[in-house]
């Protein structure tokens, strides 16, 4: 969902906004399958840095606060999209 705040990989709620208001239309996001079976915006290999556990579950990942970012699962996403109706996910 682009960078957010010096930081890349979040996936991440502000990283949508911040860059949407820049006038980005178009983006890309990574989803992996939670522990629990549920569908979250992450990429692989960055458990640690987000303070989890390699097999962690929905609602451990959207606990998480990295770098005070708001963590997005499915859900999240559709509520930003039907929010900004212009916008795409690739």
């Amino acid at each position: 969902l682009g960078e957010w705040n010096g930081q890349n990989y979040l996936n991440c709620q502000e990283a949508f906004e911040t860059n949407y208001a820049k006038g980005i239309r178009l983006f890309e996001a990574d989803f992996s399958l939670t522990s629990d079976g549920k569908i979250v915006l992450f990429h692989d290999g960055h458990e640690t840095r987000f303070g989890l556990r390699k097999n962690f579950t929905e609602a451990e990942f959207l606990a998480a606060k990295p770098f005070e970012a708001t963590l997005l699962n499915l859900q999240g996403l559709v509520r930003l999209l039907a929010k900004y109706p212009d916008a795409k996910i690739i």
